[in-house]
């Protein structure tokens, strides 16, 4: 027989829809074993909720807050030097001018006059005038 295991606790959640929870509610009516689980989960349920909250003083919130921005304030100015420091690199490292060597064109003129035909289709290649500027 297959017992309902994690069901029972999305059934006392009130997540399972209509039809699993008449089928889960079905087989309760019939299963000593599940019906006993199920009253077991309840009050591990009702036991966790009866347990009181507690709340921290507000001494120690105060003293919680303070630590946690005195912590944060250097590593936020670290990390803005940090930021800065990369920028300034950045902004000093010049830029370079991209040239392609040997010119294209070039290329394409030597390629043309050595291959004769292109091997696949047996055309003679086109010559295109290639420039490119930086």
């Amino acid at each position: 027989m297959t017992h309902l295991g994690d069901v029972l606790s999305a059934l006392l959640d009130g997540e399972l829809t209509q039809e699993e929870a008449a089928t889960a509610t079905e087989h309760l009516a019939t299963c000593a074993e599940c019906r006993a689980e199920r009253d077991h989960l309840a009050e591990a349920r009702q036991a966790v909720r009866d347990l009181p909250v507690l709340d921290l003083p507000p001494p120690l919130w105060v003293q919680l807050m303070r630590s946690r921005r005195r912590a944060a304030r250097p590593a936020a100015w670290l990390g803005a030097a940090a930021a800065a420091v990369a920028l300034i690199g950045l902004a000093a490292v010049p830029t370079r001018q991209h040239h392609v060597t040997p010119q294209m064109a070039h290329l394409v003129q030597v390629h043309a006059a050595s291959s004769g035909a292109e091997p696949v289709t047996g055309m003679a290649p086109a010559t295109v005038n290639a420039r490119f500027v930086p």
